[in-house]
């Protein structure tokens, strides 16, 4: 299988930029012009040191999409607020 494109640094960042200001995966693909399923949700599990990541939690037993060593990362905690409905 081949490997899909990096996203830029810049782009990665107007994604969680777009993201905190509570804008839909949709909408953020649109704009940045990217697929909805580069910016939409994931599950994560972290075991040893290494977080492995999947398109949900019913795909952990297939294989994950990719994994990163913890030890070498930079970690930023992001808080997403909800909007509600007036």
């Amino acid at each position: 299988m081949a490997k899909t494109k990096e996203l830029s640094k810049d782009t990665r960042k107007s994604i969680v930029d777009l993201h905190q200001t509570g804008k839909s995966e949709s909408t953020i693909g649109k704009q940045l012009g990217v697929k909805k399923s580069t910016v939409g949700p994931r599950w994560f599990v972290l075991e040893n040191g290494v977080i492995s990541y999947y398109d949900s939690e019913d795909d952990v037993g297939k294989g994950s999409k990719g994994s990163i060593k913890m030890s070498v990362c930079d970690i930023k905690v992001i808080i997403f607020k909800k909007k509600h409905p007036p």
